[in-house]
This record gives structure tokens, sequence and C-alpha cells, in this order.
């Protein structure tokens, strides 16, 4: 009898070893699967030079170097605005690509006008803050390819991100006067 429980007890034992490396193979497995894909969801970075027109009503009173970072992962994509100077001054919105909404900080924004503002190159969607402040960023012309064009931060500043690239096209201020 006690060769009987002595047998059970090194069965279950062994089960139990076995079921354990049966586990680590499995999960070793799936996660070389998820680094591989991981590395898919990042599918994109793209690096472009801006330069940040500040406006106050209808007068320029700064202009910053920036360079743009895109990047794409799963259905987000990020643009961070580096100031080339000053690091404090960076600036990063997020589009959730499946439901077309702009988030800048804690405010989401909602496409309220399509192609509002265009150049030779690219369409400008016009946001709105989903729940508009008086004094709230409001609007923001944006494009997934661009990026940020111009926001109004509700205080009388015009803040607009310019490439080269549509330099020559666009007269400044867009946005004055203010809706």
């Amino acid at each position: 009898m006690k060769n009987l429980k002595r047998i059970i007890v090194y069965l279950i034992l062994i089960a139990s070893l076995l079921l354990i490396a049966v586990n680590v193979f499995i999960g070793s497995c799936m996660g070389d699967k998820y680094s591989i894909d991981s590395k898919k969801i990042e599918t994109e970075i793209k690096s472009k030079k801006r330069i940040l027109y500040v406006y106050e009503f209808d007068s320029l009173t700064r202009k910053m170097e920036y360079e743009l970072e895109i990047k794409v992962i799963d259905s987000m994509t990020i643009y961070k605005y580096h100031n080339r100077i000053d690091s404090t001054k960076n600036i990063s919105f997020r589009l959730n690509k499946a439901k077309s909404d702009l988030y800048f900080v804690f405010d989401k924004f909602n496409v309220t006008d399509f192609n509002y503002y265009q150049t030779t190159s690219f369409k400008f969607d016009k946001y709105e803050m989903s729940d508009p402040v008086v004094d709230g960023v409001s609007p923001i012309l944006f494009n997934k390819n661009y990026g940020i064009l111009a926001w109004d931060n509700g205080w009388g500043n015009q803040f607009y991100f310019v490439a080269d690239e549509i330099n020559d096209e666009i007269m400044l201020p867009i946005l004055w006067p203010r809706h």
C-alpha cells in the first residue's frame, strides 16, 4: 500500500512538472510571436522640419524651429513636435485612426468640417473640442499625413506649424478673425 501511494505521488509530481514544462514552452513560443507582432505594430516613424509661427490676434510675435516626429503605433498615430532649443516647449497630439478623433493633452477633438483649408499638396480638416469650453483650444486644422497646421488657444493666440513645402502657399494668419 505504501508503494502504491509513493507511485501515485511520483506520477502526480511528474505530471505537474510536465504541465509546467508545456506551459513554459507554449509561453516562450507565444512570447516570440508577440514580440514579432509588436515590431509590426510600430510600423512607421517619420521626422520632418516645421516652423512654428505664433500670432497674437493678427500680429506675428514668435517664430521657433521644431522637428515633427510621426509615430504610428497600432490604431494610434502620435504627432510629437520637438522644439529644437527648449524641450519644455514640446507638444504632442494623438490621432485615433479608427474613430478619427484627435487628442491634445486631455481634450478630445472631432472633425467638424472636412477639407476646411487646402494647399496644393494637403487638405486640412477642421477639428473642434468635443466638450467645448469658453477659453479652450479650438479649432485645430489637421491632416493625417502633414500633422497639425494650425490651432487657436482661445485667448487670441494662434499657432501655425508650417513646412517648407507649403510655406509659399499660405497667408498667415489663417484663423483670424476667430469664427
